[in-house]
């Protein structure tokens, strides 16, 4: 990816690592039609964050008493860029010029930066920037997807492998391949949703974040016509891959497999909502092990939750009927309450105050709640999904340690509840145990077969 070489970029720096830079004239308009011009330094960074520094000759003040619009401007070498959405101003950190006696300078992180054309030539090809994709041999495989079927290329950046092994050192964010989609090939207003299900489907094989910030497009000799940064949410290279980077065979087998099943089942499922992210999430190793594996307990929930909203799935949390069993309970709280007012037992009588009664009313909708174990079956059934009861019983038991204490059931479980169900050696073994566990889940989902790393065996 290539930058405007005129810029000196150190203002920039102050925010991080630079991937491309923009120097040149620009203007501010704000939500009351006020106008500012200004000189201005745009980039982005490696980790997909952009910012625009603008400095004005004179002192103004539009950022107190009106709302920034959109910002227009001309680069030195004679591009013009918009930002025309989410300019949020944040802390200007570069030092201010001594020399100067007046001026305001202003700092905007921003969601998209549009670098218009000079050219107006027909697009031939889309380049779009992966964060964390662990691709480093050139390759390119048809992808079969609702459109039909796709080629797409993907070129791992120059020196890849020393990017990417100082990523796994230092746990940042950096573009380690660009995926090339021939215009022609797709609906070019479906373009982005296409990249966004790779990137999703390539998260779930490296167990990390795969994420495209920007789509370079170039006509059919090569020349950079446009280009477009967007500050999507990048993460940090996680090393809990799921299907092994060093086998480009594996890789392209696992993109080939389930991009379709991905596309077709994200809806429903919300697996592009949260749920995909949240997986991902307690695979990173940013967090005490203790919360990474209450995250991966709240992402079964989570889990949960979508599969028994999604309209097709028959599965229910109730045991019967909720206007039956509203029934059932007038009928209970009624025996309660003869209980407490009852002259034969005045013990509990007196134990079943007004106060405790309400709170004893407000447990009953519990009695007709289908067991975690039990809706957990339900939904592997319904997926066809063959589960070991140990392993079963283990989860679950892990999963209330974690919810309810914040603590492995390895190192919280009681004398009693050991005998019933024995917990691991150590809380290592219990969290790569739950990520197993759910790793399973997500490729049962996906109609995955094929081989993946098992994170249980030490």
């Amino acid at each position: 990816m290539r930058s405007d070489k005129r810029t000196t970029f150190y203002n920039l720096a102050h925010y991080g690592n630079i991937l491309a830079h923009y120097s040149g004239q620009g203007n501010i308009e704000c939500e009351d039609g006020e106008e500012y011009n200004c000189a201005f330094d745009v980039g982005q960074l490696r980790n997909g964050k952009i910012i625009l520094l603008c400095d004005f000759p004179k002192a103004i003040f539009f950022f107190e008493n009106h709302a920034v619009k959109s910002f227009s401007g001309i680069t030195h070498d004679g591009r013009k860029i918009t930002i025309e959405q989410y300019l949020q101003e944040t802390n200007y950190l570069p030092r201010r010029p001594l020399e100067r006696s007046e001026g305001t300078w202003a700092a905007f992180q921003i969601q998209e930066l549009v670098i218009l054309p000079k050219s107006k030539a027909e697009v031939a090809n889309f380049h779009f920037g992966l964060t964390n994709c662990r691709i480093g041999i050139p390759s390119a495989i048809p992808l079969d997807v609702p459109q039909g079927s796709v080629k797409v290329k993907f070129n791992p950046v120059s020196h890849y492998r020393d990017i990417t092994k100082k990523l796994i050192t230092i746990k940042n964010i950096d573009v380690t391949c660009e995926i090339i989609i021939e215009a022609n090939a797709v609906d070019p207003q479906e373009i982005n949703s296409l990249v966004d299900d790779v990137c999703f489907v390539l998260s779930i094989a490296f167990g990390t974040k795969v994420q495209w910030i920007y789509r370079d497009n170039y006509d059919k000799i090569g020349r950079l016509l446009s280009r477009h940064h967007f500050a999507h949410i990048a993460k940090p290279l996680n090393s809990l891959i799921l299907i092994d980077e060093r086998s480009l065979n594996e890789i392209m087998d696992f993109v080939k497999q389930v991009l379709r099943k991905y596309i077709s089942i994200k809806e429903q499922l919300q697996l592009h909502k949260g749920v995909v992210d949240a997986y991902l999430d307690a695979k990173a190793d940013a967090d005490f092990l203790q919360t990474r594996g209450a995250k991966l307990a709240i992402l079964m929930e989570m889990f949960k939750s979508v599969y028994l909203s999604a309209t097709n799935m028959n599965i229910h949390e109730d045991i019967i009927n909720k206007d039956l069993f509203g029934v059932l309970s007038k009928k209970i709280k009624q025996t309660i309450r003869q209980s407490a007012s009852s002259a034969s037992d005045d013990i509990l009588s007196s134990v079943l105050s007004k106060q405790k009664r309400k709170a004893m009313y407000e447990k009953i909708q519990e009695l007709n709640r289908v067991s975690f174990n039990e809706v957990l079956l339900s939904i592997f059934q319904s997926l066809d999904y063959q589960v070991e009861t140990v392993d079963l019983k283990l989860f679950i038991a892990s999963r209330n340690k974690l919810v309810h204490t914040g603590r492995f059931y390895c190192e919280s479980a009681t004398e009693e509840e050991s005998k019933k169900c024995k917990p691991l050696a150590n809380v290592r073994d219990e969290y790569f145990f739950l990520v197993h566990f759910l790793d399973r889940i997500f490729l049962r989902l996906l109609d995955y077969k094929g081989i993946y790393i098992d994170w249980s065996i030490p």
